[in-house]
């Protein structure tokens, strides 16, 4: 089996990523950071903070960060394809996001942006938005990111997540 943790929009602020991995652990399979880091230096933590692979996106307001604005991946035999999103509107659509991911023969598609938890099969296509580990927008305002789980046959598994405060 294998555990992959997924957050996005930080914006700078890691403390509440530190205390959620206070509370499970740093042992990943790997790690997808999906934008609004804000700075070089706040990527460069979350890098440190682990020993297993990360990848992360450029987000809106990452302003010079050399990260990519989107990349095809593999996680646990999944093509996934992670994204910001704000290059695809101003509040990436479902439909685009499965869309995206079609033209790029992913299965999974994972974006940020709204910082909004959103997870549903759509047309064949797994979409998660883990929403935002440091300012939720959702009603309940609790931060979120979320695991994925691939059992041995690549059977995979979500769970969107919720910071306790």
């Amino acid at each position: 089996m294998k555990r992959f943790l997924i957050f996005s929009d930080n914006h700078g602020i890691n403390i509440y990523l530190k205390e959620v991995l206070d509370q499970i652990g740093t042992d990943f399979d790997g790690v997808v950071q999906l934008g609004d880091c804000q700075n070089a230096e706040t990527e460069q933590e979350i890098r440190d903070i682990f020993t297993c692979p990360v990848y992360m996106v450029r987000g809106n307001c990452d302003g010079m960060s050399k990260l990519p604005a989107a990349a095809l991946i593999a996680l646990g035999g999944h093509k996934v394809f992670i994204t910001h999103g704000h290059i695809y509107g101003a509040r990436p659509s479902v439909p685009l996001m499965t869309d995206i991911a079609k033209e790029n023969g992913a299965d999974i598609v994972m974006y940020g942006h709204t910082h909004v938890p959103y997870l549903k099969k759509v047309f064949g296509v797994t979409v998660l938005n883990p929403g935002s580990i440091s300012i939720p927008r959702q009603e309940d305002g609790k931060k979120t990111y979320a695991i994925m789980t691939v059992a041995d046959d690549e059977s995979v598994d979500f769970e969107i997540c919720y910071h306790n405060e």
